[in-house]
């Protein structure tokens, strides 16, 4: 008869005593993605010492839910995939820096407890003492994404200039368009009062049989065949700076995020440790729910 070895009888008593069931139930009770992957990844610890620093931390978390009440954890993403990523050299997107933004919002929230009356936990202190001061990052992102992950038109002199530009653009376009609309001249020309946009350009609705009556470009075709879209020749010029304005706010956007990518790559490794740092308190404040419970 074969005598299992350490390995075998852990991974028995493991799947026995039900313990990935136990840290499903765990992860369902941490707040942030990284608290739930540490939760699912936990396996028993055969070092001493570490199992009495972590009932340290226990302790003390039973006792600040009891006293004060739970930390102000919320979700976060696991942002080690972005921090990377700049590392890289590459942009993160609008999308992604806003949840690094989130990240640092929790970050800040749980470094000022512990600053505070936080303090006397003193197991639980040294877990949030790790997480540095990221006031001059957060503020950066803070002031140039908005809650939908977008560049704010503030975020930069030159973005409000071109978007303020844009948006005269547009509408001196548009007031021309209204005037060509409502002209005796073109009436009988036109298929419908109305304008549109093909390929980024203004248009109007032409019958298809009186095209050759109004000086312009046709970028489209109805299904029908009696109806082309087309580009008056008056408005060629002002399409043409509408969409130069675009492409100029696209690539200045797209600048802002580069500079606000390597600001976090500056960071990168401070990061890592707060997002470490929150993961694991957050993983002590779930193990204290389920002890309750």
């Amino acid at each position: 008869m074969k005598i299992p070895d350490k390995a075998e009888l852990l991974a028995r008593s493991i799947e026995r005593l039900e313990f990935p069931e136990l840290l499903k139930y765990l992860s369902q009770l941490s707040k942030s993605e990284p608290g739930k992957n540490l939760a699912l990844s936990l396996k028993p610890e055969s070092s001493l010492e570490q199992v009495k620093k972590e009932f340290e931390q226990l302790a003390e978390m039973l006792l600040l839910l009891d006293t004060i009440g739970p930390l102000h954890l919320g979700y976060f993403t696991d942002c080690s995939e972005f921090f990377e990523i700049a590392c890289r050299g590459q942009a993160l997107s609008g999308r992604e820096l806003r949840e690094v933004l989130n990240f640092l919002e929790q970050a800040r929230s749980v470094r000022r407890f512990f600053k505070g009356e936080g303090r006397k936990f003193t197991a639980l202190s040294e877990l949030a003492g790790r997480i540095m001061d990221f006031n001059l990052l957060r503020k950066s992102l803070e002031n140039s994404i908005d809650e939908q992950g977008e560049v704010k038109p503030e975020a930069s002199p030159r973005l409000s200039q071109l978007i303020s530009e844009q948006t005269l653009c547009r509408r001196d376009i548009q007031k021309r368009l209204e005037a060509l609309l409502h002209s005796r001249e073109y009436q009988s020309l036109l298929q419908d009062t109305f304008y549109t946009e093909r390929e980024g350009r203004f248009v109007v609705p032409v019958k298809a049989q009186e095209q050759g009556k109004l000086p312009g470009i046709v970028h489209d075709t109805s299904s029908s065949g009696a109806t082309v879209f087309m580009e008056p020749m008056e408005l060629v010029p002002l399409n043409n700076r509408l969409r130069m304005l675009e492409r100029e706010i696209e690539a200045e956007k797209l600048r802002i995020l580069k500079e606000l990518s390597e600001k976090v790559a500056s960071f990168s490794e401070q990061l890592l440790e707060a997002l470490d740092s929150l993961a694991k308190l957050d993983l002590v404040q779930a193990k204290a729910e389920l002890a309750k419970n």
